[in-house]
């Protein structure tokens, strides 16, 4: 049994590298296949009349603007509230 052993794992193992290579061989040969392909192919464009027109410089949209920087007032109050509240003790 041991000598079976010895004899296929190294049997195995060189099966399958040749079969990965083989692998590898037919990939390299449709990627040649496709690159060849696409070199004598035309290439894919589209055409456009070209014209001159007036560009129109206007957005209208409905919403809310808020500066980056903007303050909650009522923040702003209830500090001063406190502030003041404190000077009066």
């Amino acid at each position: 049994m041991r000598r079976w052993l010895y004899l296929l794992i190294p049997i195995l193992m060189v099966g399958l590298v040749v079969w990965r290579i083989a692998d590898k061989l037919l990939q390299q040969r449709a990627q040649q296949q496709q690159r060849e392909v696409r070199l004598k192919a035309p290439p894919v464009i589209s055409v456009a009349v070209s014209k001159s027109r007036v560009i129109i410089h206007t957005f209208e949209t409905t919403g809310t603007a808020e500066g980056p920087l903007s303050v909650s007032i009522a923040f702003a109050q209830a500090a001063t509230e406190h502030a003041i509240g404190s000077y009066k003790s």
